[in-house]
C-alpha cells in the first residue's frame, strides 16, 4: 500500500470514529395539517430531519467502508464508496434546491 492511499485511510478512520459519536435530539413534527401551507417552522423541521439522517446514513457507510477494507474486500467498499458520493451529490441537489424556495 503506497503512503498516499493509507493517509487517506487513516482520515476515513477518524471520520469514522467520531461520526459515531454524533448523538441526535428527537424530533417532533410541528402540528400543522398535512393539507396546511408550509410554514417556515415546517420547513426547518424537515431540513434538521433530513440532515440528522443523512448524517446518520454517511456514518454507516464510512464505517462500512472500514470495515469492508479491513476484511480485504476492496470490490465491495469501492461499491459503497460510490453511495457515499451519491449520497453527497443527493445532499447538494436538496440543498440548491431547498435555497431557491
Amino acid at each position: 500500500m503506497d503512503t498516499q492511499q493509507g493517509d487517506f485511510f487513516a482520515i476515513l478512520r477518524v471520520i469514522g470514529e467520531r461520526t459515531r459519536q454524533f448523538t441526535f435530539p428527537n424530533l417532533r413534527r410541528p402540528p400543522i395539517p398535512p393539507n396546511k401551507p408550509a410554514t417556515p417552522e415546517l420547513v426547518s423541521w424537515g431540513a434538521q430531519v433530513y440532515c440528522f439522517s443523512w448524517m446518520r446514513h454517511l456514518s454507516t457507510l464510512v464505517n462500512g467502508i472500514i470495515t469492508l477494507r479491513d476484511a480485504g474486500n476492496m470490490p465491495s467498499a469501492r461499491i459503497v464508496a460510490r453511495s457515499v458520493f451519491e449520497l453527497g451529490a443527493h445532499a447538494y441537489y436538496v440543498k440548491k434546491h431547498l435555497k431557491q424556495h
